[in-house]
């Protein structure tokens, strides 16, 4: 046995090499936090679509808090319909912006 064989030899279960990207597999920049798993750049790709917002100035943050709140009353319509793809975004939806239901 080798030594590459001995050192990957069992799973990590911890750490930095047991993550990787849920979209392209890149264990870089992973962004884990409302357990998100995915690395940067595909979170800024999706970000949209899971349903974050950006929020540019304070005197915007009332604007897109209501903003946030028709995409949440809107996605909620569309999981009824038992589509997988709003439902997805829903569950990161839902976890991004617990405060706000």
């Amino acid at each position: 046995m080798g030594h590459a064989a001995v050192w990957n030899s069992h799973p990590k279960k911890y750490g930095a090499g047991s993550r990787a990207c849920r979209v392209c597999g890149n264990g870089h920049g992973l962004v884990r936090k409302y357990n998100l798993m995915c690395c940067r750049q595909c979170f800024r790709i999706y970000a949209k679509d899971i349903g974050f917002v950006k929020e540019l100035h304070a005197s915007l943050q009332r604007f897109t808090y209501s903003a946030v709140r028709a995409i949440s009353e809107e996605h909620f319509q569309l999981l009824a319909t038992n589509d997988l793809k709003f439902s997805f975004i829903l569950h990161f939806f839902y976890l991004r912006f617990q405060w706000t239901f």
